[in-house]
């Protein structure tokens, strides 16, 4: 457990207001913010999907259509294979600048959310996302 929690679970920590005249507010998030960049890292993409949901969420494109990444986890990649690109195999793995991201939830446009493998089975072969950024 982090030092700082135990001290805070033991009375240790007091609070300190926070500045008003300091603060300043978040902007909103946009749908565009949700826009998955695949050249990143695949452990700073699960960061984003788990940020984004329910809204404006995580997605990316395929064939011109989002694709609404729901749930996933970063993996290990594997080398020389082209950002975007979903690996072969079960479950449906995806490279990113480092590593890979493990769909376990998507949703399609247009479609209900699904198992990643469900929606895998039902593409053709070879797939490559959506690495460029939307208009």
């Amino acid at each position: 457990m982090p030092a700082e929690l135990v001290r805070w679970a033991d009375g240790d920590l007091s609070a300190i207001p926070q500045d008003e005249h300091a603060a300043t507010p978040a902007p909103s998030f946009r749908r565009d913010d949700g826009w998955i960049d695949w050249r990143r890292p695949a452990q700073v993409i699960d960061r984003q999907v788990r940020a984004l949901q329910p809204w404006p969420g995580a997605w990316t494109t395929l064939d011109g259509r989002r694709l609404h990444v729901r749930q996933a986890r970063a993996v290990a990649g594997v080398s020389g294979v082209p950002v975007g690109s979903v690996l072969p195999g079960e479950p449906p793995r995806v490279a990113a600048g480092s590593g890979a991201l493990e769909l376990e939830v998507v949703q399609p446009e247009g479609r209900p959310a699904m198992p990643a493998g469900d929606w895998r089975r039902g593409q053709r072969d070879h797939l490559l996302l959506g690495t460029s950024a939307p208009d």
